[in-house]
């Protein structure tokens, strides 16, 4: 099993979500650091992004932020940490995914629900072979469990949720996944 170095954080970027939210990001960026693992992120400076950045960098961690150029035009990058910038989304996608040793998907809306799509899909065709986890705050992620629980019994998938991914209650939940392997 391959060494887990990088650390792909997709997180929300809204800044009007729930403490618990903030609280867990904040858990997962310090474990994260604390651990001298690289997190690499979207490069953003809001929401739980910036959350997960500021808690890694104070952990003493390297982070890095994958950025289309369009927002560091808007000034949406956080200016505290390495940034590579890029022309599009999909770039964006592709390398945070290329890049990851494993990849944590906290609650967000429909970027990192199109992030976690596309890992998926990728996984699942074998065209990357990392951990993805799930954390589940405040069973934001139980919906979407149903869902693809629901899409395996109908047959429209054809491997099992755990093959894919598998789901944290908690950062520190996280960390003995990680640390497992």
């Amino acid at each position: 099993m391959k060494e887990i170095k990088n650390v792909c954080v997709y997180c929300a970027s809204s800044s009007e979500i729930a403490s618990c939210y903030v609280d867990a990001a904040d858990r997962l960026g310090k474990i994260l650091g604390d651990h001298k693992l690289r997190t690499i992120t979207g490069g953003g400076v809001r929401g739980l992004m910036k959350v997960v950045e500021d808690a890694a960098l104070k952990a003493g961690g390297d982070v890095l932020g994958i950025i289309p150029r369009f927002m560091v035009e808007a000034h949406w990058e956080h200016s505290g940490i390495e940034l590579l910038q890029v022309e599009s989304m999909s770039e964006r996608k592709n390398l945070l995914n290329k890049m990851a040793d494993a990849i944590i998907v906290l609650p967000g809306g429909y970027g990192t629900l199109d992030e976690l799509g596309e890992s998926l899909t990728l996984k699942q065709l074998g065209l990357i072979d990392v951990p993805i986890i799930l954390l589940n705050t405040n069973n934001f992620y139980d919906a979407f469990i149903k869902q693809m629980d629901v899409a395996l019994k109908q047959h429209f998938m054809r491997d099992k949720r755990g093959q894919l991914f598998v789901v944290a209650q908690t950062p520190e939940e996280i960390n003995e996944q990680l640390n497992q392997r």
